[in-house]
C-alpha cells in the first residue's frame, strides 16, 4: 500500500498549524519564557547538546551522571550550537519543537486517512494543529517533540507493513518500522516496552500477501511471513542502538540498554512517600546513606569512618553537593580497589534504587493497586496540576478541551467500530502509556503521544455530524 498523496487540504492544514506555534513561540519567548526553560528536563537536553557539539564528555549535573539521558533529541539540538559561539538563543531550539510539532500533524493527517478515511482526516488535522495540550507542547523543548514524529511514522509503517501485498514489501516495511523504533527509544526510552508488542503483531498477524494464495498450508506461509517481518524488524532497532550500548559497556562494564534512570523512576512510583506524582527530593537522602553503607561494608572500620567525617551529615546541608562531588569519586575508588568486582558509582546506585522499589512493591501489594489507580489519574486527568494555578485561564481552556476530546473520541470510536480493521493501532498508545505510567509515575505530560490517536476518533465523529448535516440539508 502506497502513502496517501498530500492534497490542497492538507498543506492549508500545515500552514495553520506552523502559523500557530510560530505565533505561539513568538509570544512565550517574548514573556513567560524570555528568561529560561520552564521546566528543568528542557535545560538537560540543552546542556548535553551544548557539549556533544563542543566535543565535552557527555554528562549532566556531575560527572557521575554519563548516561542520564538518551542521546536522541540532544544529538538533534547540538547543531544549533555550531552557528553561535556561545549558547544561541532559546527562542531558536523552540522553533525547532515547533516545526516538529508540525510535522506531527501532517502525520496524524496520513494516519487517519490510511485508518478512518478523507473526511475524518481532515477534522483530524484541524484538530492537532488547534488542539491547546499540543500547541503548548510545541515551544517546550522537551524529547517527546522529536519522539511523537518517529512514533506516528511507525505506527504509518507498521500499518504499511501489515497491508503489503507481497512478502518482500512486507520485509521492507518490517525494516522501515524497526528502524523507526530504534530511533524513538535514542529520543525516548520508555517506548522500549512496546518493541515486543509489535514484533508479536507482525509475527501472527493473519493479513495476507499475494504469495499466500494456493491450497497448500496458506497458515504456515503467513507465519513465516510474520517471523521473518518480525526479525527485520528487530535487527533493524538492534542496529541503531548497538553504538548506545558499546558506549554504556565501556563506561560501565555491563550491558545497559536505555540510560541509568530506571531505577530512580521506579522508585519515584514505588516507595513509602510515593503519591503517584514524581518526586526526586529522597533520592539525594537515599544517595547519601548509600555511599556510607558502602564503605562500612567494603572498608575497614577506620577508612569508614573517615569518610563519614568527609560527607556531609545529611542531604539538606548547604554544602551538600559540594562535598559529594568531590569526594565521591575517591570514595568510590577506594571501594572498587577493596572489590573489585564493586561496578561504577552511577550503575551501582541505579540497581539499588531498582532494587528498593521492586522489594517495598512486593511488600505492599495494596499500596502498588492504589497508586497505579492515582497515577492513570493522574495522566487522564482534565485539569491540569496546580503548576498551572498562576494562569487559571488557561488551565481551564486545557481542560474544557480535553473533556471535548474525550467525549468526542468516544463517540467517534462507537460511531466507526464495525468500520475499519485498523482502529486499533488509533487506541494502542493510550493503553501503553497508560499501564507504563500506572508503574512509574502520572502526569499530564505522558498523556501527549496518546492524544494524536484519540484526535484522529474525534474526526470520526465530526466527520460523521458533518455528513448527517450534509443528509439533512439535501433532503430539505
Amino acid at each position: 500500500m502506497n502513502l496517501p498523496k498530500p492534497n490542497r487540504g492538507f498543506w492549508s492544514i500545515l500552514i495553520l498549524a506552523l502559523t500557530l506555534r510560530l505565533g505561539l513561540v513568538w509570544l512565550y519567548s517574548t514573556t513567560l519564557g524570555r528568561d529560561g526553560f520552564l521546566m528543568g528536563d528542557s535545560l538537560s537536553y540543552w546542556t548535553l547538546a551544548q557539549q556533544i557539539a563542543h566535543g565535552q564528555p557527555y554528562e549532566y549535573g556531575w560527572e557521575h551522571a554519563r548516561c542520564f539521558r538518551m542521546p536522541g533529541f540532544p544529538t538533534l539540538l547540538s547543531p544549533l550550537f555550531m552557528f553561535y559561539q556561545n549558547a544561541p538563543p532559546l527562542w531558536l531550539p523552540r522553533i525547532l519543537t515547533a516545526v516538529l510539532g508540525t510535522l506531527s500533524v501532517g502525520l496524524t493527517v496520513i494516519l487517519a486517512r490510511m485508518t478512518v478515511g478523507q473526511h475524518a482526516a481532515i477534522w483530524a488535522g484541524i484538530g492537532t494543529a488547534i488542539f491547546p495540550e499540543l500547541l503548548i507542547s510545541s515551544v517546550l523543548v522537551l524529547s517527546e517533540a522529536a519522539f511523537i514524529p518517529l512514533m506516528l511514522g511507525q505506527l504509518i509503517m507498521i500499518l504499511m507493513t501489515l497491508r503489503a501485498s507481497s512478502a518482500p514489501r512486507r520485509w521492507i516495511g518490517g525494516s522501515v518500522a524497526g528502524a523507526l523504533a530504534g530511533l524513538s527509544i535514542l529520543v525516548r526510552p520508555s517506548w522500549a516496552l512496546a518493541l515486543p508488542v509489535i514484533a508479536a503483531i507482525f509475527t501472527l498477524s493473519r493479513r495476507t500477501t499475494d504469495s499466500d494464495v494456493g491450497p497448500h498450508k496458506p497458515r504456515a506461509d503467513r507465519l513465516y511471513q510474520g517471523s521473518v517481518t518480525a526479525a527485520l524488524f528487530t535487527v533493524s532497532f538492534v542496529i541503531l542502538l548497538t553504538p548506545w550500548w558499546v558506549r554504556n559497556h565501556r563506561q560501565f562494564g555491563h550491558f545497559v540498554p536505555t540510560t541509568l534512570q530506571t531505577g530512580a523512576s521506579l522508585y519515584d512510583g514505588w516507595n513509602e512517600t510515593a503519591t503517584g506524582s514524581s518526586d526526586m527530593s529522597e533520592i539525594d537522602r537515599i544517595r547519601l546513606q548509600y555511599l556510607k553503607e558502602e564503605s562500612r561494608l567494603k572498608l575497614t572500620a577506620e577508612r569508614a569512618d573517615f569518610w563519614s567525617r568527609q560527607l556531609p551529615e545529611t542531604a539538606s546541608s548547604d554544602n551538600y553537593w559540594p562535598q559529594l562531588k568531590n569526594h565521591v569519586t575517591s570514595l568510590w575508588d577506594e571501594i572498587q580497589r577493596a572489590d573489585p568486582t564493586v561496578p561504577p558509582f552511577e550503575y551501582a546506585f541505579d540497581r539499588h534504587l531498582g532494587n528498593r522499589a521492586k522489594e517495598w512493591a512486593i511488600g505492599h501489594p495494596g499500596e502498588v493497586a492504589r497508586l497505579s489507580w492515582e497515577k492513570i489519574l493522574k495522566v487522564w486527568s482534565p485539569v491540569p496540576s496546580s503548576n498551572w494555578s498562576r494562569y487559571p485561564q488557561a488551565r481551564w481552556i486545557l481542560a474544557l478541551a480535553f473533556v471535548m476530546l474525550a467525549v468526542f473520541s468516544a463517540l467517534g470510536a462507537w460511531a466507526g467500530r464495525r468500520r475499519w480493521q485498523d482502529g486499533w493501532i488509533l487506541v494502542f498508545p493510550a493503553l501503553y502509556f497508560t499501564l507504563l505510567h500506572a508503574v512509574f509515575v502520572g502526569s499530564i505530560r505522558y498523556r501527549e503521544p496518546a492524544l494524536y490517536g484519540l484526535i484522529i476518533l474525534a474526526g470520526v465523529f465530526l466527520a460523521s455530524v458533518q455528513n448527517r448535516l450534509s443528509l439533512g440539508k439535501d433532503g430539505r
